[in-house]
């Protein structure tokens, strides 16, 4: 049957106490036979002494009451059934009964003194007996002492007289006896209670210590180890479930060292932490990083008994969170090199580190040359594996030798220590040969090409913010003057970029005030000599440089993103001054790639303000500013072509996949570059270049301008190409300003025609 539980006053006892109490009262009857052979001892004494019978049958039944009690508990106290509990209690009151009854005996029937003090000193052992093995089970105490001294205060009564204060004297005994079972009972309560708390309290500590993700372990003042978990054998290399409790610290870790959990360096210095505790706040922290590759942050820390605690968290991947963080703070995530924060730091160091000594530090910026086209005409994903395919090269070429780096955009830097110029010019032209070679991308052949600018350093005195300085002009200049060339940094290049800011500031305030002017130059037919049309060629004419080429300003107008603002306004001019000519022709206007996306509004501008019908503008565009508009160029020209403007391929030739352009772009005239006409008569090929170009561009219905046309001969070579073509150059007249042209176009008769 299942254990019933003994219910204490106030509380249910819990299973482990009830079987210590049911152990105490029924598991141990060795108290039990004691107790009845010193009871039938009695009463066969005081059988003898008297002969009579009541003591012979207390002598009989007490024992044998005892036996019986013995025989219902003789099994294990999980088998003790409710009746044989019911039992052994009835027995147990029987027993008592019979003490009873003899002390009664003894008082009243003898007038032996010993007698009654045998008898009398039996009973109150038993009297006391009850609240020493019965004190848990108030209603056991109660039915026990009314068993035993009931008869006695009964009979003390009857006798009245004295006896009254006998009675009472035994009723003041029963009530002691049951105030210190109960006081046993309390105390046994607030010990259980305590007992279970503080159980509870550990199992909830060791629940929390063993399931915590840090390492923990409580170290007593002699260095063994009072309190760990299971982590920290995990931590050190030890077999789980290895327990270390009184393990003496230095002993655990000589055993992760056996165990190739720590190195000596990791070992020696955690063992270390506990004398470093003795001073200073008394706390020690440190990483100790495991054969297992895990990092753990260990804190040691001295508590007021003079031991230690030792608490040790994983920050394993905190740490490689950390790292990944300062990687992504160093290294350009999409080339793999070096960023520009990571080389700004590596060049302050070397020059920190040759501050004074005569040690050559070089800087190199590198460009890519045509990387703008390839991301406008092909996209950023083509873009960025030029990009990556680049740094690859230039890991290669670099090597150990130097320092590579991603400055941004196209734009790389290195820095290195070399030996002489000469050196560094083969390795500037060895970074050159390498980025200029093609690479294919997505099926497709791609050049770029690279400029390189250096700035050099002998003794480490010149700053980082200077040198870079200097290799950014030394670049610039390399990109100027001709691209895919190495360019060292030169004193006057500060001197020229001073000019070139003036130059920008000028312009600047020259677009505001619009103080550019028009000069018109005329484009004849070859065949009839008439005019056709007149090329607007812009003129800035400076108050200190005098006249300013559009050579000279406009590719700075096109870095300083002012090329809108111009090509509007050149585009209004040109028009306006078109209205003006009494004769229909055509006005030419350059346009430049930097237009495309506001060219659609600066035409309809142009042409809806001045009046000017759309077949008499033309727009000259350049094969360089197709390639680098792309399909969006294409698409913008053939929305200008269907208002009715004409579009016009200028200085063909000079260009790249120019007989790409005549299938793709919507072209109306061709204009061969200078180059090719003031060679023909002198060079078969260029005779026979240019024939084929004519021939073929006026088959695909376009017309043709040969620019350039300075003398007879060039003159008679065009013409005897055989095809309808249109000649511009000196020879039918330089550029000429409107005022002249005002004159030119006057009516017949008119005062300035006179003039």
């Amino acid at each position: 049957m299942p254990n019933r539980k003994i219910m204490v006053p106030g509380f249910p006892l819990p299973d482990d106490s009830q079987m210590r109490l049911k152990d105490a009262i029924y598991a141990d009857f060795t108290t039990l036979i004691v107790g009845a052979a010193m009871t039938m001892i009695v009463a066969i004494f005081c059988w003898m002494l008297t002969g009579q019978s009541t003591p012979l049958y207390v002598a009989i039944a007490a024992p044998a009451l005892t036996l019986f009690r013995v025989s219902l508990v003789r099994r294990s106290v999980d088998g003790l059934s409710r009746w044989r509990e019911i039992g052994f209690g009835v027995c147990s009151f029987a027993y008592l009964l019979t003490i009873a009854v003899l002390t009664v005996w003894g008082l009243f029937e003898t007038d032996s003194l010993l007698i009654v003090a045998v008898v009398v000193t039996l009973h109150m052992l038993n009297v006391m007996s009850i609240a020493l093995r019965f004190f848990a089970v108030r209603r056991v105490v109660l039915t026990q002492l009314l068993a035993i001294c009931v008869p006695i205060v009964v009979a003390f009564s009857l006798r009245g007289g004295p006896f009254y204060i006998a009675a009472i004297i035994e009723v003041m005994v029963a009530h002691f006896v049951y105030n210190s079972a109960e006081r046993l009972r309390a105390i046994l309560r607030s010990e259980i209670i305590h007992r279970r708390g503080s159980e509870t309290v550990a199992t909830r500590f060791r629940f929390a210590i063993d399931n915590m993700s840090h390492v923990m372990c409580m170290i007593d003042s002699d260095m063994r180890i009072s309190v760990a978990n299971a982590q920290l054998t995990e931590c050190f290399g030890l077999p789980k479930g290895r327990s270390l409790q009184g393990v003496r610290f230095g002993a655990l870790v000589r055993l992760a060292r056996r165990h190739k959990a720590l190195d000596a360096v990791e070992a020696a210095g955690v063992t270390a932490s506990f004398e470093t505790t003795r001073v200073g706040d008394g706390v020690v922290r440190r990483e100790l990083v495991g054969a297992d590759g895990r990092v753990r942050d260990v804190t040691v820390k001295r508590n007021d008994e003079g031991g230690w605690v030792l608490v040790a968290q994983d920050v394993t991947e905190q740490r490689r969170a950390r790292e990944a963080l300062d990687v992504a703070a160093r290294i350009d995530a999409m080339t793999g090199l070096p960023n520009r924060s990571s080389f700004e730091a590596r060049l302050a160091d070397t020059l920190c580190a040759v501050r004074g000594l005569s040690v050559r530090t070089e800087v190199l910026f590198l460009d890519l040359d045509r990387f703008k086209q390839v991301n406008d005409t092909m996209g950023h994903k083509v873009g960025d594996r030029v990009l990556m395919e680049s740094a690859n090269r230039l890991r290669h070429v670099v090597g150990d030798e130097a320092f590579a780096a991603r400055w941004g955009g196209d734009e790389f830097v290195i820095l290195r220590q070399g030996r002489d110029e000469k050196a560094m010019i083969g390795f500037a032209e060895r970074l050159i040969a390498e980025l200029s070679r093609p690479m294919w991308v997505e099926g497709a052949e791609i050049v770029v090409g690279a400029s390189v600018g250096v700035a050099v350093c002998g003794d480490g005195l010149t700053s980082m913010e200077t040198l870079l300085q200097h290799a950014d002009m030394a670049l610039y200049t390399a990109k100027r003057e001709k691209r895919g060339a190495c360019r060292l940094y030169e004193t006057t290049m500060n001197d020229r970029l001073r000019e070139r800011r003036l130059l920008e500031l000028d312009l600047q305030s020259a677009l505001a005030a619009r103080t550019f002017e028009l000069r018109y130059q005329p484009i004849v037919d070859l065949e009839t000599g008439d005019l056709v049309s007149f090329e607007a060629l812009a003129q800035w004419r400076h108050p200190v440089r005098g006249v300013v080429s559009p050579v000279l300003f406009v590719p700075v107008l096109e870095e300083l993103n002012l090329m809108h603002s111009f090509g509007a306004w050149a585009l209004m001019r040109a028009c306006e001054d078109a209205m003006r000519w009494s004769q229909p022709v055509r006005v030419g206007v350059n346009v430049s790639a930097r237009q495309f996306d506001t060219l659609l509004d600066a035409v309809r501008r142009a042409l809806g303000a001045s009046g000017l019908p759309p077949n008499r503008l033309e727009l000259e565009i350049t094969e360089t500013a197709a390639l680098e508009g792309g399909d969006e160029a294409r698409r913008i020209l053939e929305e200008v072509r269907a208002m009715g403007v004409r579009i016009a391929l200028d200085d063909f030739g000079t260009g790249y996949s120019s007989l790409s352009h005549l299938m793709s772009l919507p072209l109306d005239k061709v204009k061969i570059d200078k180059s090719f006409t003031q060679q023909l008569g002198q060079s078969r090929k260029a005779d026979v270049l240019v024939s084929n170009i004519a021939r073929l561009s006026s088959q695909l219905g376009m017309r043709v301008t040969f620019e350039g046309v300075e003398t007879e001969e060039q003159l008679e070579r065009a013409r005897a190409v055989g095809v309808p073509a249109e000649g511009q150059g000196w020879l039918f007249g330089r550029a000429t300003p409107m005022a002249e042209l005002d004159r030119f176009f006057a009516p017949p008769g008119d005062e300035q025609a006179v003039a």
